[in-house]
């Protein structure tokens, strides 16, 4: 548990990038303003959902949740270290949407890791609670 932890706090901590952080890099490196700031939260948070509604049980089917955990983790820290690097669109706006694609599936994994490892219903609410709690 304490390394799923870990790893939900990483996930905490690159949404916390992907929003509030992002807003100042928008307007500072890429000169965007609300409505382009706007539409891309819009369509991160769209891709994530559909990410964890569609995406991830067929990813869970063929690799199982421990290698959707990495793979996810992957690929936020590809779209991260490339949306920092790359400016030209639309390869900017597509690295910020791996980004989001892979929060989708490495929360979600981590968030089944975290269930299916725990004894007992009890141990299962207290866990989820407790990575739930890295995000405020």
């Amino acid at each position: 548990q304490p390394l799923l932890r870990i790893v939900a706090l990483v996930l905490g901590w690159s949404l916390t990038l992907s929003v509030s952080t992002y807003c100042l890099f928008g307007d500072a490196v890429m000169h965007w303003k609300q409505p382009q700031l706007s539409a891309s939260f819009s369509l991160g948070a769209t891709m994530t959902v559909l990410t964890q509604l569609v995406l991830f049980p067929k990813l869970v089917k063929r690799i199982g949740e421990h290698h959707a955990c990495s793979a996810g983790l992957s690929a936020v820290a590809v779209g991260l270290a490339g949306c920092s690097l790359v400016h030209l669109q639309p390869f900017h706006t597509v690295l910020y949407l791996v980004n989001r694609v892979g929060s989708g599936v490495a929360d979600t994994a981590t968030a089944t890791l975290v269930a299916l490892s725990s004894k007992g219903r009890e141990a299962r609410s207290r866990n989820l609670a407790l990575i739930q709690s890295t995000r405020a």
